[in-house]
């Protein structure tokens, strides 16, 4: 065997076992608080059985329903077609997101380049530690901290989303500060970062947490050819955060209204109203949620061909447009969809799972 080939494969399965051991971990940190779930007695052998049954006829090598049991406890709906959080990333999304597609789309600072609309102003940013401009085009730093001066702050974050730590290392900053934040990132090891003007959120939004952009979590899903959103969630910050990464988030509904419960994605606690200031989530409206829509469908059926499932966060400004902030097409986080909405694929669930078994 070629030993590039071995070593590969010898990496690729240790990274495998890594991700197994993480989300076993994840799980049995949800399970601690399932005592504190509100439906959490009401789970029976009856459901487990249920769940069982469901997931080994579709081929899954898999006999655990801690997931099943979690979901049902903390939203008090049942449903054997919920899919496990370890078998979606191990399995499930291999399958439908092979990593030699996805990995050209992961830098923010090529979105322009790959043709994405309606981005946020971009002053450009660094690449591999080398500045650029907002096409990804070099050009010297004091051309670009030149470029940031002129706005009273700056939003600087890691442009690959393997290293944004969850939001953690989002940064904003009035724009003679940025050069010692740029030294942080390179200290840190961040050397891919994009700088932008922060967003304008629609007041309908900020109403729900004022000092994060709080956005918009569509998921989008190519079967047979035809792109489709399935799963959609507001994502509300706490107080006195800055980005919504860490939140709530709550389902919305068809018509464009938040459900009545959001859920702390940590410990699948559930809320009526907004934990830190009460203000409840049933039937607010999302401004521009259509066009919200419209836009994850038509950015994904033309722009990525060649990948089948994409999460996106998309804020929305004070004239209800769409701005594209992200999207995420390996760590994609199933947890909110499931808990606010159900089973992730719902009608589709069959469909999908076959595709893991060709």
């Amino acid at each position: 065997m070629d030993l590039r080939l071995a070593l590969g494969r010898s990496l690729d399965a240790a990274r495998k076992a890594q991700r197994i051991h993480a989300l076993h971990r994840k799980i049995a940190g949800i399970a601690r608080h399932r005592r504190e779930f509100p439906h959490h007695l009401d789970w029976d052998a009856g459901k487990a059985r249920a769940a069982r049954r469901f997931l080994q006829a579709h081929g899954m090598r898999y006999s655990g329903t801690r997931w099943h049991e979690c979901y049902f406890g903390a939203t008090g709906r049942f449903a054997p077609h919920y899919v496990p959080e370890d078998y979606f990333y191990l399995e499930l999304l291999p399958r439908l997101n092979p990593l030699r597609y996805i990995r050209k789309y992961g830098d923010k600072n090529f979105y322009a380049s790959l043709g994405f609309p309606n981005l946020p102003i971009t002053l450009g940013g660094m690449v591999n530690g080398r500045p650029v401009d907002a096409g990804a085009r070099a050009l010297p730093l004091e051309r670009l901290l030149a470029g940031a001066a002129a706005l009273p702050e700056v939003v600087a974050k890691p442009s690959l989303g393997l290293e944004s730590g969850g939001g953690a290392m989002v940064t904003m900053c009035p724009p003679a500060e940025l050069p010692e934040r740029l030294g942080r990132f390179a200290a840190a090891g961040v050397r891919d970062i994009v700088i932008q003007a922060p967003v304008a959120q629609h007041p309908a939004l900020a109403e729900l947490n004022p000092t994060s952009v709080n956005t918009v979590r569509v998921m989008t899903l190519r079967l047979e050819g035809e792109v489709e959103p399935i799963s959609s969630v507001l994502r509300i910050g706490r107080r006195a955060s800055r980005v919504d990464n860490g939140g709530i988030a709550c389902g919305i509904a068809a018509d464009g209204t938040l459900k009545r419960h959001a859920y702390r994605i940590k410990t699948f606690e559930r809320f009526e109203a907004h934990p830190d200031h009460g203000l409840p989530f049933l039937g607010k409206r999302v401004p521009g949620y259509a066009r919200v829509l419209d836009f994850c469908r038509d950015a994904h059926a033309r722009r990525i061909p060649d990948v089948d499932l994409v999460s996106w966060d998309i804020a929305i400004d004070p004239s209800e447009q769409p701005v594209l902030i992200e999207f995420n097409l390996g760590d994609q986080e199933i947890n909110f969809h499931q808990l606010a909405n159900g089973p992730l694929f719902g009608e589709h669930t069959e469909r999908v799972l076959a595709l893991a078994r060709d």
